[in-house]
């Protein structure tokens, strides 16, 4: 216990120095590490501290659409952003991350195999630790203040959030929609349920009966010729409705950053103090590197649009028997994980159980299986 509250002491503290206490990078951001002149065990110690990574313009657009009220959907595409719906709203309830502010103590800790302290994720917000302003900001505190009212204020976030922790088998939860858009929920009952609405019952399916059915239905289309022909021919209509050349207007932005920093320097050696100035030319370097990472991005996805132009259905019945293959290997608990690399959304009526599944398969210009962050859906339902 000693040790325990050391730990989370010096986390503590870190985080009163603008450092990070732990965790990955938030989409839009990447970690550095910096030496703090001490030494441990023959090692310089360091601390990590988070930098704009390439997706951070595609990441504050979304942010910035959520916190003025655009539906989440339209956000995303006018983005770019291909990410499961939890993904985007993991990313909403980081709203104070994106504005610049270092916070840690914000999720209750967790029992084994009991979930977190509480029955809930979150702390109040009153035991929040919040360091202002120790990194590149992304939005505004408003805007960051107006998600999370929104988040706080909407039982899907809640929902949403909730399943990411983990303490459920449901396969589904998160691409589970009816036609208006609501999630079907998880249920400790081993059941998908709706939210009941305008005098209606919720309505309950069974988890395994729908699990079962969907993912079959899945693997059997891996593998039906039909599908195959359909697939190439969605992925050759998409690839060849590409911009021929979708960075022309990023390398403008780098020509007007170019002057800024050559004024900069010119303005930094006639100044007695040339601090500000160089810091502006710090500032401006890193745009133009974030510039830069984004148009290597866009060329490398615009050759692969060349490539997935002229796809033969051949080529696309070896990926996709490629992907049937892996799912059969893979053990159950890791299929959520593959399904959401393959599905962006699954639509089921809850009074019909008419079942719509909308494919998102990613495919680099090899024909095998890509990483599945920013993977543009190459399909229609």
């Amino acid at each position: 216990m000693m040790s325990k509250q050391k730990g989370i002491g010096g986390m503590k503290e870190n985080v009163a120095r603008g450092y990070r206490a732990g965790g990955r990078a938030p989409k839009g951001y990447l970690l550095k590490k910096l030496e703090t002149g001490a030494v441990r065990d023959g090692a310089p110690v360091t601390k990590s501290v988070l930098i704009l990574s390439e997706e951070a313009p595609q990441v504050a657009s979304y942010l910035k659409m959520r916190a003025a009220g655009k539906p989440r959907g339209k956000a995303q595409k006018e983005a770019g952003l291909s990410l499961s719906v939890s993904t985007l709203i993991g990313m909403e309830w980081n709203a104070l991350t994106y504005a610049g502010h270092t916070v840690w103590n914000v999720n209750n800790e967790r029992k084994r195999g009991q979930g977190y302290k509480g029955n809930g994720k979150r702390r109040p917000r009153k035991e929040w630790v919040i360091k202002e302003n120790t990194h590149k900001a992304l939005i505004s505190s408003e805007e960051a203040e107006q998600l999370l009212h929104r988040l706080e204020n909407s039982s899907i976030g809640k929902k949403v959030s909730e399943a990411k922790t983990g303490h459920s088998n449901y396969l589904l939860t998160g691409i589970l929609t009816t036609p208006e858009g609501e999630l079907w929920m998880g249920d400790r009952q081993q059941h998908y349920r709706t939210k009941p609405k305008r005098g209606k019952k919720s309505r309950w399916l069974n988890m395994s009966t729908v699990d079962t059915a969907l993912t079959s239905k899945i693997l059997g289309d891996m593998l039906s010729p039909k599908f195959v022909a359909d697939v190439t021919k969605s992925t050759r209509r998409a690839a060849r409705s590409t911009v021929n050349d979708p960075t022309a207007g990023l390398r403008d932005e780098i020509t007007v950053i170019n002057n800024q920093i050559k004024k900069a320097m010119d303005l930094a050696v006639k100044l007695d103090d040339p601090d500000p100035a160089l810091e502006k030319v710090n500032e401006l370097t890193a745009q133009r590197k974030s510039l830069e990472a984004q148009i290597e991005r866009l060329e490398r996805e615009n050759s692969v649009q060349k490539v997935l132009a002229n796809l033969s259905e051949s080529e696309m019945a070896r990926t996709l028997k490629t992907l049937a293959k892996t799912f059969e290997e893979m053990p159950s608990k890791r299929w959520k994980e593959l399904i959401k690399t393959l599905v962006k959304q699954i639509v089921l009526d809850p009074e019909t159980l008419d079942c719509c599944i909308y494919y998102s398969i990613p495919v680099e210009n090899r024909i095998c299986m890509a990483s599945p962050r920013g993977v543009e859906p190459l399909l229609p339902p």
